[in-house]
């Protein structure tokens, strides 16, 4: 089941040893609101950090993230 504010999306690209690039998309069906945009960073041995610039896409009212930034560390 899921609510009106449930997201849906997808991480895609190209990893070496070092690094990541490739897009970040989501979409959220409640509304039609769809964004997208490029994530790129660092992958180590056990973190990696990608950053965005913003998304682009059809949501309104100012719904689309200014910038995301992830970072996953493993323990």
């Amino acid at each position: 089941m899921s609510s009106s504010s449930d997201w849906d999306g997808a991480i895609s690209g190209y990893a070496d040893t070092t690094s990541f690039s490739g897009s970040m998309s989501f979409e959220r069906s409640a509304d039609k609101c769809m964004g997208i945009t490029n994530i790129a960073g660092d992958v180590g041995t056990n973190t990696l950090r990608w950053t965005s610039t913003g998304f682009t896409g059809t949501c309104s009212g100012g719904a689309l993230p200014q910038s995301v930034i992830l970072t996953l560390q493993r323990q």
